[in-house]
């Protein structure tokens, strides 16, 4: 997430929404193909329009293998503009898949190649009917996975996933179709994960074809496909309310000029600026998908949000003491780093104020251009924005022996009138959580609304709760209330 200083000493969070596109555009590469019988040679292209403009290109490109297989690659392209004081940022996602289809249609091996502006991670596998094994190479280091497959999840290649569909639909002579599922492999937050998706019939467009509403671990928001009778994509639109993406068919490859987003006020502010009281009020909107910690609670509509959280049992820390893919805890100059940091140190209070002066002297550039860098990638970078500082943060807690966790939420701005997304960290000390802020410190924690955290050990799951979250609040309204009478 790209953070941009306001002179409040808020952010407009830059990445705030790319988490949301590029899932959205994985699903999209999930359901972008062609259902005719096979063997056949499949070549198509697709664009895809973020609010109007051109920022998402799909090509599939599937032939027969003499085994009575497919060998299928998919290729996406993601470009988004940030123009911010005079200059123009652009973030590009790039993403290939290649995939071994047996006669069934079911993947036995696949390889992911994924970058975004320059930081690549690969992953390669096989798949059995119970399991997927795969080594996952980022910043020089392999990681090995096993994905478990539960009973009667098959992973299907897309042209074999379309017929089911289809063919589904097809065999419903009574007009009552069941929820079709269908399933896949996808690198998220750095990491192979299994993402199941449900495909429902919602009946005929004008012209006779059909029309499914789709739901997905990764990306539990409105998402149409309108495919012909035959199984063919005809268009699909993904709705993140602030955020509508368009997909059709193309004849070929496109220029790519990319999306050009305004981050700041995704979410609009209303009533009196919070002064950053020990405790803050909000009205959420209806439907508003937040958190509840030590620092805030929920009433209805209402979220009451502390400066110090109050105290709360944390029975079981091993989950906030992990390595996980974008916290590196492992790696030996990392560790090294934080030792000679804490080195002597003896109040843990003390430490981790400690480590957050440390990040926020590390990292030496502000850089908005940065993906969605991990701990590893920050720490010999050193740059980023909120999200690097706090992965960085969060890692270094960890190997301190310091339970941590990375949180993301929204912040309200003066300077915006409005509130903008951020990324902070959360420390369990001494029997309550607390707030450290690397990026931008001196803000309340009562000025902040956490919608939920980022680190997690099932990916594909927290990354779908996040987004659902975020579409929860964006393009949408949050009225402050002040302090408790």
């Amino acid at each position: 997430m790209g953070a941009l200083t306001t002179r409040d000493g808020l952010t407009t969070d830059s990445h705030y929404d790319t988490p949301m596109i590029r899932l959205a555009a994985l699903l999209l590469c999930l359901l972008t193909v062609h259902a005719g019988d096979p063997p056949q040679v499949v070549d198509q292209w697709f664009v895809g329009e973020l609010n109007g403009q051109p920022a998402v290109s799909l090509h599939l490109l599937s032939t027969p293998t003499a085994d009575g297989g497919r060998s299928t690659l998919a290729e996406m392209a993601v470009v988004l503009r940030r123009p911010f004081g005079g200059k123009e940022f652009r973030i590009e996602i790039r993403q290939r898949q290649e995939l071994a289809e047996d006669a069934q249609g079911r993947i036995t091996r696949f390889r992911i190649d994924h970058d975004e502006n320059g930081m690549r991670t690969a992953a390669t596998g096989t798949v059995s009917a119970d399991k997927a094994i795969a080594e996952v190479a980022r910043l020089g280091r392999i990681d090995k996975q096993e994905i478990l497959i539960p009973e009667g999840v098959e992973i299907l290649g897309q042209i074999a996933g379309q017929e089911r569909m289809a063919a589904i639909v097809a065999a419903a002579t009574d007009g009552k179709v069941p929820p079709i599922a269908f399933a896949g492999l996808e690198l998220v937050s750095h990491r192979v994960a299994l993402v199941r998706s449900t495909a429902n019939f919602i009946g005929n467009d004008p012209d006779g074809n059909l029309r499914f509403k789709l739901t997905s671990d990764i990306l539990p928001v409105p998402t149409v496909a309108i495919v012909t009778r035959r199984g063919d994509l005809v268009r699909m639109s993904v709705d993140m309310t602030l955020f509508k993406i368009e997909v059709r068919q193309s004849p070929g490859p496109v220029a790519l000029l990319g999306a050009s987003i305004d981050a700041a006020g995704l979410v609009a502010a209303k009533g009196r600026s919070p002064r950053g009281a020990p405790i803050e009020r909000y009205r959420l909107p209806d439907g508003a998908v937040v958190a509840e910690d030590g620092f805030q609670r929920r009433d209805g509509a209402i979220v009451a949000v502390s400066s110090e959280a109050s105290p709360e049992p944390l029975e079981d820390t091993a989950g906030l003491l992990a390595r996980e893919p974008q916290l590196e805890i492992d790696d030996p100059a990392l560790r090294a780093w934080v030792a000679g940091l804490v080195a002597g140190q003896t109040d843990r209070l003390d430490l981790a104020e400690t480590l957050r002066l440390a990040v926020r002297s590390h990292i030496t550039q502000r850089d908005l251009g940065t993906a969605d860098g991990t701990a590893l990638d920050t720490f010999r970078s050193r740059k980023g924005d909120c999200t690097e500082h706090a992965n960085l943060l969060c890692a270094a807690l960890r190997i301190a022996g310091i339970p941590a966790r990375v949180d993301l939420g929204v912040v309200h701005s003066n300077d915006h009138g409005a509130w903008v997304g951020h990324a902070w960290v959360s420390a369990y000390i001494e029997g309550a959580w607390r707030h450290l802020d690397a990026a931008y410190p001196g803000v309340a924690r009562s000025r902040y609304i956490r919608l939920g955290s980022t680190t997690g050990a099932d990916g594909a799951k927290t990354a779908g709760a996040m987004v659902a979250a975020l579409t929860s609040v964006m393009g949408r309204e949050i009225e402050a209330l002040g302090p408790p009478e």
